[in-house]
């Protein structure tokens, strides 16, 4: 069964850049019927005040799964750089 990893962005200044940083929400899997997929969140992203929109990413998860998704993110716009 596929399995994505649901992530939003967080923005943030460092060094007076800004940068994006991905927080996983939770996980999403296809629907055993095959008709939909399962979402589960562990977390709800804050809505752009502006706009009010919500923004989550899927991303496939690593084949290493012995690392955590600290150690390893998903690729597309992460900054190894913030400490957490």
């Amino acid at each position: 069964m596929k399995r994505w990893n649901l992530c939003s962005p967080v923005p943030y200044q460092m060094n007076g850049q800004e940068k994006t940083k991905w927080l996983q929400l939770g996980v999403m899997f296809e629907n055993k019927s095959g008709k939909g997929y399962n979402i589960i969140l562990d977390a709800v992203p804050a809505t752009d005040v502006q706009s009010g929109k919500i923004k989550i990413m899927a991303f496939e998860p690593q084949e290493d799964s012995k690392r955590s998704w600290k150690d390893n993110p998903p690729s597309g716009g992460v900054d190894d750089e913030v400490p957490f």
